[in-house]
């Protein structure tokens, strides 16, 4: 994207009012079901990264990262479980006038609205139709985001040893496995992610 583009990109950003009250009104509330399903799941990820180690395992840690694998556009993904606040299904999407594409747009999580982030129209990868199913709440740096996913796959360990220079700005490498292991640090810290104080953060920096 050229200077340029980008300029007026961002002038167009600017320039969008989001009408507030409209977008709580569109907004529905999770089920109870989902609601519950959800705290499973975040509980046991906290549990896998809190868990006690032995005298062995934290010596072993000191060269491994804990992390959250994942699938998207037919590529394998790894993040820091240290910024996952928990996994649920995508669920309905409400556009947010003006955002740029790859925030498709905000959710309901709990009564907190979120931004969810398209790694594929970030990355620049192709994008299907059809939106992907699973979404991984974030938190890095005071920045709360839903990351698309096709299929999460669990928690794994990741030997330092075994991740190897990638030229992508956003990631520390890739695995052996194909495994590319993002760096959320300087993803979060990309300019484009902060086009818009309303639109980084949901309600939370609307007020």
């Amino acid at each position: 994207m050229t200077d340029k583009n980008r300029s007026r990109q961002q002038s167009k950003i600017n320039q969008a009012k989001v009408n507030w009250d409209d977008l709580l009104v569109a907004l529905e509330w999770d089920s109870a079901e989902r609601r519950q399903a959800d705290t499973l799941t975040r509980l046991s990820l906290r549990a896998a990264q809190y868990a006690e180690p032995t005298r062995h395992d934290a010596q072993n840690q000191l060269n491994t990262q804990t992390c959250l694998t994942f699938t998207l556009a037919k590529e394998r993904y790894a993040i820091d479980i240290a910024y996952v606040r928990g996994v649920q299904t995508t669920g309905r999407i409400t556009r947010v006038p003006g955002a740029p594409d790859f925030y498709p747009g905000v959710v309901n999580m709990r009564g907190r609205i979120i931004t969810v982030f398209d790694l594929r129209q970030f990355f620049g990868l192709e994008v299907d139709e059809e939106m992907p199913p699973e979404m991984i709440q974030m938190e890095v740096n005071q920045l709360h985001l839903g990351l698309l996913a096709d299929h999460v796959e669990g928690v794994i360990l990741v030997p330092n040893d075994t991740i190897e220079p990638l030229d992508i700005l956003y990631a520390h490498g890739i695995t052996r496995e194909k495994l590319v292991v993002l760096d959320m640090e300087k993803l979060a810290g990309d300019e484009r992610l902060i086009v818009n104080g309303v639109i980084r953060n949901g309600m939370e920096d609307a007020g």
